[in-house]
């Protein structure tokens, strides 16, 4: 709607220099027929006149004396104080709800107009208000009948609630010293740490630990740990003497060469194994003068042998996997009972317990000549199978013999 409007002001040359008026929000909420609704106006800007005109009177407004305006509904339009000297008649384009621009046409009946449709879309918007309040108040009262119907758990189960928190298992065992470093692993070596825990996604790179004299050592990683981040330790783990015994758990133990054992167990010793992945080594687990080792849900991985039983040794492993060792097991301790046969080894610890094979020249092999490096009376699963001499040797030279 275009309309054109008596526009009043202190002097014609200052109405003249005014750009198009913002009109305050506080304009539109407080005078019934001075409001503009926001779909009425550009960017929330009306013309010059339309903001004059329509101005509260209150205060000033953009340089002008609101007190000299005030918008009227009688049917002559606008109606300026004794005070005020007319000075230009100027044309304002006011936008419809439709959002179409109008046409020029005569200032009193223009005026009249518009404040037909000024009321006109007041009446909408309060009819819109009191359509969604009504929408509120019946969405409240479906929620509030929900929740009514919502069992609810007696306080005394609400107080009796752990939280995941507090119920989940510690991740390292009492009294462990926590490292991630390798600084921080040889300061608890040297301090003999009886508990020395891998933080998770740690590499840790040991000169080696050996365990002696009747010590006791645990070394672990975090509980539940995903095997992305499970700790790794590369160094040498060595287990001598009566009474000495290593705990690994929870962790990945990498052996520094090819040459050497990932944990090698001698004169005694015993060494416990759970949930660890043995690799990179000559041995994942080598036992030696009398030596003992019990390995339980451990992945032994990528060794030229992945255990090394020697004569008066004894190595029990159970729910183990053996994957891309040269050979996997190679026992040669005799069976528990003396009227056993040797193949007993095959059934009692290779095949039963859970243990799986795969890759590898053979499952297990029960004779090895150390002079050759060479294996002999080998298996894969309970059924012998006849190695070349070329397969049978991995042509490592056990110093130890």
């Amino acid at each position: 709607v275009t309309v054109s409007v008596l526009y009043w002001g202190r002097s014609s040359s200052a109405t003249a220099r005014h750009p198009e008026l913002p009109v305050p929000p506080s304009l539109l909420t407080q005078h019934e027929d001075t409001v503009f609704p926001a779909s009425m106006m550009k960017h929330g800007r009306l013309g010059r006149a339309a903001a004059a005109a329509f101005a509260s009177a209150r205060g000033s407004y953009a340089g002008f004396g609101a007190t000299q305006y005030r918008a009227c509904g009688s049917p002559s339009g606008l109606h300026a104080p004794a005070t005020a000297t007319p000075c230009s008649i100027e044309t304002t384009t006011l936008y419809h709800p439709n959002g179409v621009n109008g046409t020029n046409g005569s200032a009193a009946a223009s005026s009249v107009e518009t404040l037909a449709l000024l009321r006109a879309e007041v009446d909408m918007l309060r009819d819109e208000l009191q359509r969604r309040d009504v929408l509120i108040a019946t969405l409240r009262e479906r929620v509030h009948a929900l929740e009514a119907a919502e069992p609810r758990k007696p306080a005394a189960a609400e107080d009796e609630q752990v939280s995941p928190a507090a119920s989940s298992p510690p991740a390292f065992p009492e009294g462990a010293t926590v490292v991630a470093t390798t600084s921080e692993f040889e300061n608890a070596v040297a301090r003999h740490c009886p508990i020395i825990a891998l933080a998770a996604g740690s590499h840790v790179r040991s000169a080696g630990v050996s365990v002696s004299d009747g010590d006791h050592v645990t070394i672990v990683g975090p509980r539940s740990c995903s095997f992305a981040d499970r700790p790794v330790l590369e160094g040498h783990l060595a287990v001598k003497g009566a009474h000495s015994k290593l705990v690994l758990a929870d962790v990945e133990v990498r052996a520094p060469s090819r040459a050497d054992p990932c944990v090698a167990v001698a004169s005694a010793g015993h060494a416990e194994l759970s949930n660890v992945t043995l690799c990179n080594g000559r041995d994942g687990v080598y036992l030696s003068g009398k030596g003992t080792a019990a390995l339980a849900d451990c992945l032994v991985a990528g060794n030229t042998r992945g255990l090394m039983e020697m004569q008066r040794c004894r190595a029990t492993f159970a729910n183990c996997t053996f994957d891309g060792n040269l050979f996997h097991c190679v026992l040669l301790a005799s069976p528990q009972t003396v009227m056993a046969p040797k193949t007993a080894r095959v059934h009692e610890d290779a095949a039963a317990n859970g243990n799986t094979f795969s890759g590898g020249r053979c499952d297990v092999a029960l004779s090895y000549n150390p002079m050759e490096d060479r294996c002999g009376e080998t298996y894969r699963g309970a059924k012998p199978i006849a190695l070349t001499e070329e397969e049978s040797t991995a042509n490592l030279i056990d110093e130890s013999w």
